[in-house]
């Protein structure tokens, strides 16, 4: 009886041991892998379309640059009013680079995500 009560303590040991520890460890699962290629792709899709938006803007920030002076000369607007519009532009224009910026950071980070995923 006394060997019983000793090895079923012993088993309920070894049950709990093995059960704390898996045995495979899993780098990503099927589903973890589905939702992050969904979002990547999404977040790839995003950071693309602030690209393009860049790119257009870079068009037409010279195009405002041209055409606030010549409407101002036109219509008599002041030309305190022109400079500040055309500092405005600048700085915008300022803002605009750092947003260029921060989104090339995030395609490298989208990257990594990649390589995350297809491991």
């Amino acid at each position: 009886m006394k060997f019983l009560s000793i090895l079923s303590i012993f088993l309920v040991f070894i049950i709990a041991i093995a059960h704390a520890a898996p045995a495979v460890k899993r780098d990503i699962g099927s589903k973890v892998g589905e939702f992050g290629v969904r979002f990547k792709d999404l977040y790839a899709k995003q950071t693309s379309d602030v690209l393009k938006t860049y790119k257009d803007f870079e068009k037409q920030n010279e195009a405002f640059n041209k055409a606030i002076p010549e409407a101002a000369k036109q219509d008599g607007t002041d030309q305190e009013v022109v400079d500040w519009l055309l500092k405005w532009n600048e700085k915008y224009d300022k803002e605009v680079k750092q947003l260029r910026a921060i989104t090339k950071n995030l395609r490298k980070s989208i990257s990594k995500l990649n390589k995350k995923l297809h491991k």
